[in-house]
Parts: C-alpha cells; sequence; structure tokens
C-alpha cells in the first residue's frame, strides 16, 4: 500500500475508520487437547457502549512531555526540566509548582476549545473523561459525522474512535537469571525490586492470592513508599483499604469498567475475574510462595507441587490497574487514564499484556500514552500478541518502538521421561517409554474399554476400580480430565494412549494421579498385550522436574512475528522471555466466564506471559540502576539478549523477527557496558507521516528497506565504565558483512561515541532479508559484549531510475544500460505485458468551499472528483495511475476497494480500504501498486483546489492508468546470466506489437541474482512512446539479390489541418547503392537526400519513390535505411527495418574480371583466383577453371585458385582463351577471362652464297632480315 499523506486530519480519520481484528486472550495448554494445545478464549459482547465514544486530543502538549515552549510556563518534561522529580522515585512530579501551572494552563485551554467544538456540533458536549498528563484532550460520545467535523476545529490535534484491545512462574524468573540480581552476583548489590512500584495494566488483581500478601513466603515485609495505609485507586476508600496493603498498593479500576462488570452485591473495586491480571501480576512482581499446589489446566491438584514459585521482582509493590473486563476486552481511552495515574502517582515500571490490530503508532491513543510514559520516566513492556507464527503480526501498541515488546519463548523446566514396565498376560511386553508430571506407581492394569468407557469422557462410578492402573485413549476432552474420571472411579494410576489418526504428541502433563502418556504405536501393543491372559500389572516409574537448557530459546507456535506490519522501518519484537507453561497466580472467583478455572494457581501460555517477565526484569534492573532512562534500560536488555535461539521446530535458529535481540538475560543486562538513547522529540520527530526517518532513531537495532547494495546508520553509544571496545560483524546469512566505523574506541564512564554502521552484500547474498549483529567487545571482561541486531532489505544492483524509449514503429528493440548487480551466475529477468496507457481527458469542478473533514469531503459529491472502475486480475502484475497535465493547484488521487461495483467511492470504508492514496500538497499525483490483490477498485481523482481562495473554477485533468498484465508473448529480453559484481547484463528489450501512432504503453522487468531471488534488485518501470506518424517509409523488399532494384517509398500523409506542413526529409542510403530514379528529386550529397517539401493545408498524401540498383553490391549484408523528418519543428528519424542483399561470387584472375596476357610457347605462367570473392564471411569458395579455345593447355587441377601453365608448341602465332567461374555453393560468378597470345619460334632462312650482284645494297637487306629471324631462340631436341 502506498500512502502519502496530505493533512492532519488524513491520520486523525483513519484512526477513526481502521478497525483492530482480534488477538487471542491467553493461552492455557497445560493438558488441553484444542487447537494444538491452544485455548483461545472469545471475547464475549461488551456491556460498555463505546460505539459513539471518541478520545479528542489537543494541540497543546500534555505535562509528561511538555518542553516550556510557552512563555512563563517552565517545562515540566523530565528531559527538559530534570528538577521537576518526584523525590526518592526518579518519575515526574505533577504536584510540583511547575507542574500545577501547566496543569492550569492546559485545563483553561481546553475549556477554550470544547466551547469552539460546541459551537460547531451546535450542542453541548458531555466531557466523560479528561486527560492533562499522558494526553492533553478528553473523551465524548459524537457520531461519525461530528467527528469528521470536530477535527477540523481549531486545536484539535486527533479525533480518534476509542479501540478496543484484548488481552495477549516457577522457572522463569531463574531462566532470565534474575537469581544473579536477587542475591547481588551480578553487580555486588542485591536487589528483589525493593521500593520500585510496577502497575500491571489488566483485568484487575485476586487481592487476598498469596502472591499479593503484605508477607511474603520468604519472611519479606513490603514497606508502602506511599506511607502506612497509604493507596491509591479504590483502595483509598476506607471501605475498601483491607483491599490492600504494604505489597498492593492500590487497585485502580474505570467507573464504567466496574458499572457493568462488577456482580450486584460485591464491593466497587478492580478485583479479576478472569485470571490473566493477576497472573501477570504475579508473573511480575508475585511474593515468594512455598509449596504452592500444581493446579493442572481444569482447575484440578495434581500430584506434583512447586517448592517455590515467584515473580521476578519478588519484593517490588505493585498498583493493579483494571482497564480490561474478564472476558470482554480492555479500550484505549481507559488505558489513556490508567497510565496518567501511574505518572501521577510515582509507578515506575508497568505491564502491559494487551493488543490488538496494528496501526500506524504515531496515531494511536494508547501508545501515545505509553511515549508519554517513556518521558515520564516510567519502563513499559508488552506482549507482541499471539498471532504467529505468520509474519507481521505484532499488533498495536506492541509495534511502537518506544514500547519494549516481547515474544514468548519457552524456558528450562522440563521433567524426566517416564517408563512404564508390565508383567503378567499370555505374552511378554517391552517396556513402554512416555510422559508424565507425576509420581510412579506399581499395580495391575486393566483396560477403560472394558468398563464402558475407553476414552474416559465421563466419571467413573465410585468403586468401579480398586487402585487399578486404567488405560484411557486419548481425544474428545482434555487430557487431564480422564485421570480426574478415572480417579473418581477408585484408579490408582492411568496410561494414557494417543489412537491411530488422532494427535502424535506425547505430552508430561500434570495429572492427578501416577500416570505415563505413550505414542498409538505403543498404545496398540498394549492394548493386544491386555486383551490376553491374567494377572496385567505395570510399574510407572516417577517422573522428575529438571533444568533441561535444551528446552529453553524456542520459540512458542503462537507468538507473533515481525516485521512490523505497518511501515517495517524498526525492529519489533524487541525481546524474548519465557511465555510457554507460565505457573502463576489466577482469580478463583470467575463469575462471567463460561468456562471457569478457578484455582489459586495456574498454567499460562501466551506473549501475555513473556510481558511480565521482562516488567519484572525492568523493576530489577530500576532498582539497581536508577539513572537508567527507559531508553537505556531497553537498550541494555536488548545489547546483552542471548542471541542462539531457535524456531518453534526446536531445529532452527530464531531470527530477528521471531525473538527480537534475542532472550533477555538479566546479569548480562546489569553489567553491559554500552547503552543507547532516545529522546521524546526523536520519536516524534521519526514519524514518516511529517518527514521523519524511523531508521535514524538511536535505537539498539539498525532496519532499513531497499538498500542499494549497502546501509548504513548512526549509532550513539555511552559507556556504563571505562573500556576499549573493538567492533565486529557477525552475519546470519550468506553475502553480508557488518562494519563500523571506527571500529575501536576507547570511552571512559558516562561518555558517548558515534558509529557508523554499515551493512554490505556480495554476489553470496540470496535471502529476502541480510541480518546479522554488529558486536561490541570490551577490553574489560566484567563488562557484557554488546551485540546490536542490523536488518536489511537490499536491493541487489542498480537499474535506471526511468527508462523512456520513443519509436516510430511496432517492431523494434532498445538496449537499456545502467543495469548492474553484484554479481551472479544466474541472473533472472522477467518482463511483463507492454500495455497501453489509458488516458482521460476530463474536466472537475474544484471542492476547496467544502468544509467537511477527510474523506467525508472526498465522497460526499461526486460532482467533484472523477473515478472509474477496474478490475484486478490474478494475472495482474501492476497498476500505475498518474497525473498527466491539470490547470488545478492540487488534485488527490486514490485506488480503493468498490465494495458495490460502481466504479467510485461512497462512503468511510471504501475511503479506508486503499490500494493506494498520493494525497500530497501538489496535482500532479502518481500511485504505482505492484502485485495487487485481484478485485473490484475504483480510481478516483479529487479536485481539492485552494482552500484558501475557494472558487467555481472547473479544471481540465488528464489522467493515465496502465494495468499491466504478468504474461505477454510479444515483449521479449536478451541479457547476460552470468556477471560479475558491478558489471551491465547488457539488457536488449524486443517487441514486436501493433502499437497505435501517438499511443504510450507501459510494461515493466523485474530483475532478480538467482531462482530464489528473482527480484531483489527490483522493478523497473519502462515506457515505450510510439510517435505521432507524418511520414510512413517502406521498402519493397525484405531482401534481394545482387543486381536486383529495390524501391524507397516515403509517404508524406494527408494534411487535415488548416495550416502547411513543411516538411525536411532526409533519407541515408546503403553505401554502394545507386539511385537510378528519384520521383521529387532530391538534393544528393555522398549517402544523404535531402527534400524540402510543403503539404498544403488539406491535401492528399504523396509519395516520393526512390528506385535504387544493388549491382554494385556484391557482398552479402543487412542494408539499413534511415529515414528522418522535421515537420513544423517537429523532428523524428526511424531506422526501418533492414534488407538483406544477398551478393554474388565475384571471379578475379590476377585481380582483374578480364586480362589478356602475352608469352613464347613453351612459356610459364601463374594464374591467380585469389583475389576472387565469395558474399558471406562462411562462404567457402569453389574455383574451375575452363579453356573456351585456342591451343590445348595443360591444367593439372582446374579447381585449384592457382594454376601454373607450360604453354604449349605452336607451329605459328596463336592465342588462347580461359574462363574462371567461383561458386559458394549457392551462387556461381560471372567468369572471368584471360586471354594468352603464343608467340611461335621462327627458324632462320639459310644464308645465301654471296655474289658480285649482291653486294652492296643487296647486301644490307639481307643482313637485316637474318637479323630478323634470329629472334627466334633455338630449340633444344
Amino acid at each position: 500500500m502506498k500512502l502519502n499523506y496530505k493533512k492532519s486530519l488524513i491520520a486523525a480519520a483513519l484512526g477513526i475508520i481502521l478497525s483492530p481484528s482480534a488477538y487471542a486472550n491467553m493461552i492455557d495448554s497445560r493438558g488441553l487437547d484444542s487447537d494444538n494445545g491452544q485455548r483461545t478464549s472469545e471475547l464475549t459482547v461488551s456491556k460498555r457502549n463505546t460505539d459513539k465514544l471518541y478520545m479528542v486530543l489537543l494541540d497543546d502538549q500534555p505535562l509528561a512531555t511538555y518542553k516550556g515552549n510557552i512563555a512563563n510556563l517552565k517545562a515540566t518534561s523530565l528531559m527538559s526540566n530534570s528538577a521537576n522529580v518526584r523525590k526518592n522515585n526518579g518519575t515526574i512530579d505533577v504536584q510540583s509548582g511547575a507542574s500545577q501551572s501547566y496543569l492550569s494552563y492546559l485545563t483553561k485551554q481546553k475549556s477554550n476549545v470544547i466551547g469552539k467544538a460546541q459551537q460547531s456540533l451546535n450542542r453541548q458536549l458531555n466531557i466523560l473523561s479528561n486527560y492533562q498528563i499522558a494526553l492533553n484532550g478528553f473523551s465524548t460520545e459524537l457520531t461519525e459525522e461530528e467527528a469528521q467535523k470536530l477535527a477540523s476545529v481549531d486545536g484539535i490535534k486527533l479525533v480518534q474512535k476509542v479501540q478496543r484491545r484484548h488481552l495477549t512462574t516457577d522457572s522463569g524468573p531463574a531462566h532470565i537469571q534474575a537469581p544473579t540480581a536477587w542475591n547481588g552476583s551480578a553487580t555486588g548489590v542485591a536487589s528483589k525490586g525493593e521500593g520500585v512500584i510496577v502497575g500491571i495494566l489488566d483485568t484487575g488483581i485476586s487481592a487476598f492470592n498469596p502472591s499479593f500478601a503484605d508477607i511474603g513466603g520468604d519472611g519479606y515485609d513490603h514497606t508502602n513508599p506511599l506511607g502506612d495505609g497509604i493507596y491509591l485507586g479504590q483502595c483509598a476508600e476506607s471501605s475498601l483499604a483491607h483491599y490492600c496493603n504494604d505489597k498492593l498498593i492500590g487497585i485502580w479500576a474505570h467507573e464504567g469498567v466496574m458499572d457493568d462488570y462488577i456482580p450486584e452485591g460485591d464491593d466497587r473495586i478492580g478485583i479479576d475475574h478472569n485470571g490473566h491480571g493477576s497472573h501477570t501480576g504475579s508473573t511480575t512482581a508475585g511474593n515468594v510462595v512455598k509449596n504452592v499446589p500444581i493446579y493442572n489446566a481444569m482447575g484440578d491438584v495434581a500430584e506434583f507441587n512447586f517448592g517455590q514459585i515467584s515473580g521476578v521482582a519478588p519484593h517490588a509493590n505493585i498498583v493493579s490497574y483494571q482497564v480490561c473486563a474478564a472476558d470482554a476486552g480492555c479500550w484505549s481511552d481507559v488505558t489513556a487514564l490508567a497510565v496518567e495515574h501511574a505518572i501521577a502517582n510515582g509507578v515506575q515500571v508497568l505491564n502491559y499484556s494487551v493488543g490488538g490490530g496494528a496501526s500506524n503508532p504515531w496515531y494511536d491513543t494508547d501508545a501515545q500514552a505509553f511515549l508519554s510514559a517513556r518521558e515520564a520516566g516510567i519502563h513499559v513492556a508488552t506482549s507482541a500478541g499471539n498471532s504467529g507464527p505468520e509474519p507481521e503480526t505484532v499488533g498495536s501498541p506492541g509495534n511502537a518502538p518506544w514500547l519494549t515488546t516481547v515474544a514468548a519463548y519457552t524456558h528450562d523446566r522440563n521433567f524426566t521421561d517416564k517408563e512404564a514396565s508390565f508383567s503378567g498376560g499370555e505374552s511378554s511386553l517391552s517396556p513402554l517409554q512416555g510422559e508424565g508430571a507425576t509420581a510412579g506407581i506399581s499395580a495391575s492394569v486393566v483396560n477403560a474399554a472394558d468398563f464402558g468407557d475407553a476414552d474416559c469422557l465421563d466419571p467413573f462410578a465410585a468403586d468401579t476400580f480398586n487402585g487399578e492402573i486404567v488405560v484411557c485413549q486419548r481425544g474428545d476432552i482434555a487430557r487431564v480430565s480422564k485421570g480426574t474420571n478415572v480417579l473418581a472411579g477408585g484408579a490408582g494410576g492411568m496410561i494414557l494412549i494417543n489412537v491411530e489418526g488422532g494427535s502424535e504428541t506425547v505430552n508430561a502433563d500434570f495429572h492427578v494421579l501416577p500416570s505415563i502418556h505413550v505414542d498409538a504405536a505403543q498404545g496398540s501393543e498394549l492394548t493386544t498385550w491386555l486383551a490376553s491372559g491374567t494377572d496385567h500389572s505395570a510399574t510407572i516409574t516417577a517422573s522428575e522436574m529438571e533444568s533441561d537448557p535444551q528446552s529453553a530459546d524456542i520459540a512458542a507456535y503462537f507468538t507473533s512475528r515481525g516485521p512490523e506490519p505497518i511501515m517495517n522501518r524498526w525492529l519489533t519484537p524487541h525481546v524474548a522471555a519465557p511465555g510457554v507453561a507460565i505457573y502463576a497466580a489466577n482469580s478463583e472467583y470467575q463469575p462471567w466466564r463460561e468456562e471457569k478455572t478457578e484455582s489459586p494457581y495456574t498454567f499460562m501460555d501466551g506473549t501475555s506471559m513473556s510481558s511480565p517477565h521482562v516488567a519484572g526484569a525492568m523493576a530489577l534492573i530500576t532498582a539497581l540502576k536508577p539513572e537508567w532512562t527507559p531508553a537505556q534500560l531497553q537498550s541494555a536488555l536488548m545489547l546483552s539478549a542471548e542471541f542462539n535461539t531457535l524456531k518453534d521446530d526446536g531445529v532452527t535458529p530464531s531470527d530477528f523477527f521471531d525473538s527480537g535481540a534475542g532472550s533477555i538475560r538479566i546479569d548480562r543486562a546489569l553489567n553491559t557496558g554500552l547503552i543507547m538513547d532516545v529522546t521524546y522529540q526523536e520519536y516524534i520527530d521519526a514519524n514518516p507521516d511529517t518527514g521523519g526517518s524511523p531508521e535514524s532513531m538511536n535505537m539498539p537495532s539498525a532496519v532499513q528497506r531497499d538498500c542499494m547494495m549497502s546501509c548504513s546508520w548512526t549509532r550513539t553509544f555511552t559507556a556504563t565504565s571505562a573500556s576499549t571496545w573493538t567492533t565486529s560483524g557477525d552475519a546470519s546469512v550468506e553475502g553480508m558483512i557488518v562494519t563500523s566505523m571506527p571500529n575501536s574506541f576507547t570511552l571512559s564512564a558516562g561518555e558517548s561515541i558515534e558509529l557508523e554502521v554499515i551493512a554490505t552484500i556480495s554476489s553470496g547474498f540470496s535471502s529476502e532479508f541480510g541480518m546479522g549483529r554488529l558486536i561490541l567487545t570490551p577490553s574489560d571482561n566484567s563488562l557484557t559484549p554488546s551485540a546490536m541486531p542490523v536488518i536489511g532489505t537490499f536491493v541487489a544492483g542498480n537499474y535506471p531510475e526511468k527508462t523512456s524509449i520513443k519509436t516510430s514503429k511496432s517492431k523494434g528493440s532498445a538496449s537499456i544500460e545502467g543495469i548492474t548487480t553484484v554479481g551472479s551466475n544466474n541472473i533472472q529477468v522477467t518482463v511483463f505485458e507492454l500495455a497501453e496507457v489509458e488516458v482521460i481527458t476530463t474536466s472537475i469542478p474544484r471542492d476547496d468551499s467544502d468544509t467537511a473533514s477527510w474523506p467525508t469531503n472526498v465522497w460526499n459529491d461526486s460532482n467533484y472528483f472523477y473515478s472509474q472502475r477496474i478490475n484486478v486480475t490474478p494475472s495482474t502484475k501492476r497498476i500505475v495511475a498518474r497525473i498527466k497535465d491539470t490547470s488545478s493547484p492540487d488534485l488527490d488521487l486514490y485506488i480503493g476497494r468498490d465494495a458495490n461495483y460502481n466504479g467510485k467511492p461512497d462512503d468511510y470504508y471504501e475511503m479506508a480500504d486503499f490500494l493506494c492514496m498520493s494525497a500530497t500538497e501538489t496535482a500532479f499525483e502518481v500511485c504505482e501498486v505492484n502485485d495487487p490483490q485481484p478485485g473490484t477498485y475504483y480510481v478516483a481523482v479529487h479536485n481539492f483546489g485552494d482552500t484558501s481562495a475557494p472558487s467555481t473554477t472547473i479544471d481540465d485533468v488528464t489522467i493515465e492508468i496502465a494495468i499491466i498484465g504478468k504474461d505477454d508473448s510479444t515483449i521479449t529480453v536478451d541479457y547476460k546470466a552470468q556477471v560479475t559484481a558491478g558489471e551491465d547484463i547488457d539488457l536488449v528489450l524486443d517487441w514486436d506489437k501493433t502499437l497505435q501512432p501517438d499511443t504510450l504503453y507501459m510494461t515493466a522487468i523485474e530483475v532478480g541474482t538467482g531462482i530464489d531471488t528473482p527480484a531483489n534488485v527490483g522493478l523497473m518501470p519502462i515506457e515505450i512512446y510510439r510517435n505521432a506518424t507524418f511520414v510512413n517509409s517502406s521498402l519493397d523488399k525484405s531482401e534481394l539479390n545482387t543486381g536486383e532494384n529495390l524501391t524507397l517509398s516515403i509517404e508524406l500523409v494527408t494534411n487535415t489541418s488548416d495550416t502547411d506542413m513543411l516538411f525536411d526529409i532526409q533519407a541515408t542510403l546503403p553505401e554502394g547503392i545507386v539511385i537510378e530514379s528519384d520521383s521529387h528529386e532530391g538534393t544528393q550529397d555522398g549517402q544523404v537526400l535531402t527534400w524540402l517539401l510543403t503539404q498544403a493545408s488539406q491535401s492528399e498524401a504523396q509519395t516520393i519513390t526512390l528506385n535504387l540498383s544493388t549491382g554494385n553490391m556484391v557482398m552479402s549484408e543487412d542494408l539499413i535505411f534511415e529515414v528522418s523528418h522535421t515537420v513544423n519543428e517537429n523532428q523524428q528519424s526511424e531506422t526501418l527495418e533492414p534488407v538483406h542483399l544477398e551478393g554474388v561470387p565475384v571471379a578475379l584472375i590476377n585481380g582483374e574480371s578480364e586480362i589478356e596476357l602475352t608469352a613464347d610457347e613453351q612459356a610459364s605462367l601463374i594464374l591467380s583466383a585469389a583475389s576472387s570473392t565469395v558474399p558471406n564471411s562462411d562462404d567457402i569458395a569453389t574455383y574451375t577453371w575452363t579453356q573456351i579455345s585456342g591451343p590445348t593447355l595443360s591444367i593439372a587441377d582446374n579447381s585449384l585458385a592457382e594454376i601454373d601453365l607450360i604453354l604449349p608448341d605452336v607451329i605459328s602465332h596463336d592465342v588462347a582463351v580461359l574462363e574462371l567461374t567461383v561458386s559458394n555453393g549457392k551462387k556461381i560468378s560471372t567468369a572471368a577471362k584471360v586471354t594468352i597470345a603464343i608467340a611461335a619460334e621462327i627458324v632462320p632462312a639459310p644464308e645465301p652464297e654471296p655474289t658480285p650482284e649482291s653486294s652492296g645494297g643487296a647486301l644490307g637487306i639481307s643482313v637485316l632480315l637474318l637479323g630478323l629471324l634470329g629472334l627466334r631462340r633455338q630449340r633444344t631436341r
């Protein structure tokens, strides 16, 4: 969901609309068979009518957080005015002069605001509750419409409907190392919480239970820090004072709760009618109680007992706050009043084992009340919730960063295994192995089936048995009830057997008689053995309670998990503590419960039980470290927690979303060398809706989303003792590295250092979440090393933030650069549908005169918004809606669930169920939703206008909407699957889809570094715009052979406008092509032709026709033609689809296509075809030499690229002609020709006898002829 908050009223309205989901009340699994051992108490219908009850918060700060920013009024916040402190307590002093002056101011201001509110509503307000200490405001009854109107009254900050919340130890204190504080071994000073006041916000308290007596079982006599006989709440009334004592110094209950939930005739005081409050109170600070009977799940006394139980801080004082009523839930307005009372009366620790549906803590009234409590110096623990094991299930207020939220884990109490051995019968039976928290027995064995009730569902009649061990089948009722039923009939023991097809667990239950529980296979062997023979006897061994570290620190199946469900920007839960099979005080008076579990003590499971362990730890630490602020104490618990815990399977290591920083250890927390603090203002400033960054809070954990391959945080640590620390990283996932700068430092006690904490990932990273710890190890071995959780969701690479492609054709491709990763051998890229963007042009009047509050002002008049219905299917990947253009100063955009399918928002509920809300102070809003849930939605655009200058202006609005599917075969990607860190994946996007001119299309690609992380680089949106078409270019062929002609047509479309269109057109032709004709006689410059044309207004289309010859192009190639045009300064260019030219072989002899040679007979000649060519680089040339004419030439091999000729003898001069052809297997070249003139040898004529007549000139002629004949060389015969 995307929520771009805009006005302060939006957050208020969200608080009104959003309702919480039910959380489990408590879980009691000891011996029950339901819901995997979990029994969830159903909420009854509330008698307290809160349907119209609202809390109204005002602008001024409450007493606990006021910083002194008003003239003549001193600060009252402890952090701003340390003098405003209650003596010997460390909490705020509400009776000081500064406090009383400011409270008077608040009263006056509130009166003014109430007057304005009453004027706005035109009626009197009935103020039901006033808040001044933790919150500043009041509660009153309103209609929804009145609540909306009241939210806009000057001086009112927030109007929120009262939220209904829901309820969410023997070895527990020892497991978290409370005894080290008790005996002083942790710090040298012993404390069991003496002098510390803890408040329990719950269902009330069983005031007369020994856990809350003045004198504990260890003999400790409590001292009332308020003074003898001074009590709080209803105990302040003399008639009710006997309910309190020096241990239990107050019982506070809300009048509205008491009105409905105190039985007629009972005293009006907050007595626990549920057991939950007594249980959490005694777990936190219950007395040491000796020799405590064990009551099983049905309230029956089991065989075992505990030698001693106590709360974590057994000597602390308790104030009980009844903010919940039996099984009907809890209310945020009552909780806020209780917190105010706690602040005002010096309570130092609060436990709140209550929760509801998750909401924004900056707008949640009880979360805000607890923030004020923290500012007032009060430590608050709360339960994570029982909605696990699914992620993101921590509710409110447990998701607030300023509470310490606790997950439920096991402790180390265990019972040894049991064995049953047998004798008698017709055959032998091997010993059976099982469980059971009971003593042993030896007796005869009988089968309950032989007595008419194999499942032992009902109590057997007295004397049905005579001390025998009875075999019962498991099923239908609680396991421990079966033991009760056979005991009623006189049984001495029980063997409980599982049955085939039933539950497979074997449990160490607290039965009322010696028992053993065995699995189905052993049970079948047992019943078979019993079916024959006589004298069946058995001995069941006793089980002993033991401390088993292997049983401890395992997550309860039900415990709620992180990440934080609203924003996932801080860690929750914070820590873990025992919350399974916790034995503590109960209520023996439960008039309102249908299934009563009335007993002094009982077992319960739940995060309700783990939270008071932490509250008790806070009490012990407060007693020993009173100077620590609540944030510092929280940091001590987190930085020192035991990290090595397990998930609920008992095998897999926990992660931080299971256990927070880990399981608390009080001794380590007390000796931590480093602590961290967060101020009230830092919490306020971190509100994301006001531009804050929760990641920047100085919390003892570091969380960040969408880290670009690395994250960094700044954290400030303060030393509790002088030492030198070195830092190191410990990552629980491969490929993650945690470091800090600096990595070592030295501090004296009280000094602080600021560290930069850095988490980076490498190519081995393949997790959804990167988790590690920054470990700070002191040189002083007496100090506890600190370990801070570090959590990041990493974007394992980078990609362009925006990719826009322009094209002039329906088929094309584009290279997208800049996609890099941490490196991978298996890059994953998924491409989604190329979807056409719907463009809506509409007109919307401004709604700036509407005085209704948000969201009523959006949906109350459809004239002021545009909306349409969209359908989202399982194949929808992404929705994009945005404002493209408008004249409005402020539009707001919503995508919400369309419950009635009419395509528009109609009421509060449709406005609340958002996929996206983009409502900033500007007009150009954007909603982008990935992987939306299928359903019917509306897209609505509201013209908020300008409330500072209301008008009747009607604004034009252009909206773009795209719904992108998951699949589209018309678009593909090509990329490098193996890359190193930082290497570009060289992605090429190809599409082949009919794209309409002047139309925008959207797609997206998802990139990941592996099969298990297909999207950890991110989802990259891509836009493709098909240009408006003024010129259409085409070629008449897609392939041709050398020598064939090609026609390029350039069409100028019809000019339907009223103005002439001036075209500047250029065509760039491939090298080697020859223009044979040009219909429009363009200007040629090299390979570029240019036409300057005018397309007259309202004229028909015209076409430039270019006839091109390829006769000179012999090599195969793809011919590329580029056509660009400028039309009235609108420039576009297009590269046409390549035309494949298939070339031809070219034969050349000695580099020429035709040559002539002259040589003598018997001369040697070399002819070469090496310079011949074939058209394709992978062609293999074959040569053929052929003699066409002349004297026969001797050619040894006419297929060689080079031949050596010996010319023949000729009688007279002659001529020989040869041709060469070259083939590539497809085509044969034109023949190359060589003409060889062969010169014959000339034989000299005989020399004549000289005569007298022959002398003189005649002799000269004869000599010349002989000389010529002598040029003929001699033959050798």
